[in-house]
């Protein structure tokens, strides 16, 4: 009995340990009895001595003891990095009870990541062994590959027993032996329902860790330049920097996968190294020549450049080196995966590269500045033209500060071109500095605004609408005329002088037109309009200014005394209708064309070709209407389609009445 508390409280102890902030191990610490000659040895040495794996106690590691779904959820959290943010909320999970309380900080960190997910929440059975397809869904979710997984969920596995995963799981599976990260064994089973062993698991995360590459903060990877005994040597990282590495005592040494000493390391060893806190090497693999073109290569800096496909740093130790970047480059701030526009000159990062190609762009956030042009802003977000020529987007708060020339202001005062100095953290405004811009605009007035303050929408000639304050000192003229923005109207073209967002100048010019016809419709609302038949048959609607000035006869009448079917003469200026003289009664007219259409019963001539358009008019025709086709009084049904006609008649409420039709046919 007392064995066994002995031996939980080394369980227990190891399993705190491993939710323990990363940090880098001690070669003690990555020393184990039991390994020695183990096919897992290396795995097992080189993830303890990242800090994401400890031993039991007792300078054991117990490699072939059976993992929980806990232990492999929290081992996963440890080699990605993941933060705690401080809340353990696992109400989601419906069997959270069961979670014991070393792991729950970890699964609190799984489930906010989306590892845990699915029927997991419904069931996580935390203390059950971990089976392989449930690992490998676990892993695929740990790296942000789900949907990637259920892209390949209809893909036929070669496995002998593929009729043990589950259909859901089959894409998790295809996608893991794809990208080499978990496969079956030699003789082509994948064992989805085997429980997973303390050292398979060693090997899992040594996989992981080398897509994520998370875990690159005490990594070195170089060649051996030249030996300085008895244990150390200077290490060259291939972009000119080269350090002198001593290694631990006791630290690992393996070569083909062995374990080797100090006297079986040769100059041109090419060489991954991990370091304890004193910088002292505790683990050392000699890599198959050639492997460092492969290998990521880890430079710590300030960006100098960046854009066009390329970052150049100017590395802590002295000198420059470029990397080339490409879609499949990842940005990373604060662990968050960003657009590389939140990354500017200056800043200090870390990048992960393979071949001169930057895999990973690091950064941890601060405040950070940012100095440019204006290019777009909204109540969301501002995109900045930065001096370098290119553009960064950022978020707005309701927190964001904004100010111009040290006065407070809001989103809506700035506008494009305006020069800026923005602050930033985690891609959101934190106080943004603009100065004045005067600039001219050239458009058409779509409406005016008198609250809360005095304003002016403006369509430019690209079709963009400006919603533009008026300065109460602002000079306003209208056809050379000085005026006030009453007199302004809709349709008006216009020439602005601004400063930032206000009009200082406004110059607008009216196109007037004079139009005669009959009045349609009248509408009688906040916006009043009237609708005209003109000389043409054709419908013109316009609104009416609110001082235009009607009359009938020679005085001065309201819009509701027109009536429907006056004859009136309009003059309109721009958009709007600026005065109406009103006829009443009935006037003569004629029309000339071509009969298109007889309608005997309602005694109706229909006209194409009206007065040269292509437009219809209608002619009614009563007993006391003149009929004369080819120099003869006729009857309307000696009329034939296709005749050429000459119509005097009157239009009464727009209706026009025929006096007499003269008709010429064949």
């Amino acid at each position: 009995m007392q064995k066994k508390r002995i031996f939980a409280f080394y369980l227990i102890f190891f399993f705190i340990l491993a939710l323990l902030p990363s940090y880098p191990a001690t070669a003690a610490e990555v020393s184990f009895k039991d390994v020695a000659g183990h096919w897992a040895e290396k795995d097992i040495i080189k993830m303890a001595a990242k800090g994401v794996l400890g031993g039991l106690g007792g300078g054991k590691f117990g490699p072939g003891d059976t993992l929980t779904r806990e232990q492999a959820l929290a081992m996963l959290v440890r080699v990605l990095k993941l933060s705690a943010t401080g809340s353990e909320d696992l109400s989601a999970i419906r069997d959270a009870n069961k979670i014991s309380a070393w792991a729950r900080p970890a699964l609190a960190i799984a489930l906010r990541e989306g590892i845990i997910a699915g029927a997991d929440l419904l069931e996580l059975r935390p203390q059950e062994p971990a089976k392989r397809f449930e690992v490998a869904v676990f892993i695929v979710r740990a790296l942000g590959l789900t949907e990637l997984a259920r892209a390949r969920s209809s893909i036929i596995l070669a496995y002998k027993d593929v009729k043990d995963i589950p259909s859901w799981a089959i894409g998790y599976v295809a996608l893991l032996k794809e990208k080499g990260l978990m496969s079956g064994d030699s003789q082509g089973y994948f064992r989805p329902l085997d429980t997973l062993t303390r050292a398979e698991m060693a090997t899992l995360l040594a996989r992981v860790d080398r897509e994520a590459g998370r875990l690159a903060d005490n990594e070195l990877w170089g060649k051996i330049a030249y030996l300085i005994p008895p244990a150390s040597f200077l290490l060259d990282d291939g972009v000119g920097n080269t350090r002198t590495i001593t290694l631990a005592p006791g630290a690992a040494i393996f070569r083909q996968g062995r374990r080797a000493g100090y006297n079986q390391l040769a100059p041109g060893d090419e060489l991954q190294v991990i370091t304890d806190a004193s910088g002292q090497a505790i683990f050392a693999e000699v890599l198959p020549p050639g492997s460092l073109r492969e290998v990521r290569t880890v430079v710590r800096g300030n960006i100098k450049t960046i854009g066009e496909g390329k970052i150049t740093l100017i590395r802590s130790g002295g000198g420059e080196v470029t990397f080339n970047l490409t879609e499949s480059t990842q940005f990373e701030l604060d662990g968050r995966q960003v657009s590389y526009q939140l990354f500017r000159p200056g800043q200090e990062v870390a990048v992960a590269a393979r071949s001169g190609v930057a895999l990973k762009v690091e950064a941890t956030s601060s405040q950070q500045e940012y100095t440019g042009t204006i290019e777009r802003i909204n109540e969301q977000e501002v995109e900045l033209k930065l001096n370098g020529g290119s553009l960064v987007t950022f978020k707005l708060v309701p927190e964001s500060q904004i100010e111009i020339e040290g006065d407070e202001a809001e989103w809506q005062d700035l506008v494009p071109g305006q020069y800026a100095t923005i602050q930033v953290r985690n891609g959101e405004v934190i106080e943004l500095s603009a100065r004045d811009l005067d600039w001219e605009l050239e458009g058409t007035v779509v409406g005016i605004s008198f609250a809360p303050r005095e304003s002016i929408t403006v369509k430019d000639k690209n079709g963009v609408e400006w919603n533009l304050w008026v300065s109460e000192q602002a000079t306003i003229r209208r056809n050379g005329e000085t005026t006030s923005l009453r007199d302004i109207l809709a349709g008006d073209g216009v020439k602005l002088e601004l400063k930032n967002r206000v009009i200082t100048d406004l110059r607008a010019t009216a196109e007037i037109r004079d139009i005669q016809g009959t009045l349609k419709a009248i509408v009688i609302s906040a916006n009043p309009s009237i609708t005209i038949i003109n000389k043409d048959g054709k419908e013109e609607t316009f609104s009416v200014a609110a001082g235009a000035r009607l009359r009938r006869l020679g005085k001065d009448i309201a819009l509701g005394e027109l009536k429907q079917g006056d004859y009136v003469e309009v003059r309109v200026e721009g958009n709007q209708v600026v005065r109406i003289d009103a006829e009443s009664g009935v006037y003569l007219d004629y029309l000339t064309g071509v009969i298109s259409n007889i309608n005997q019963k309602a005694r109706v001539i229909v006209l194409e070709r009206v007065r040269g358009t292509v437009s219809k008019q209608e002619a009614f025709v009563d007993s006391d209407t003149l009929i004369i086709r080819n120099r003869r009084v006729q009857e309307l049904d000696d009329l034939e389609i296709g005749d050429q006609v000459l119509i005097v008649g009157e239009i009464e409420a727009g209706i026009f009445m025929a006096e007499v039709v003269v008709a010429k046919g064949d």
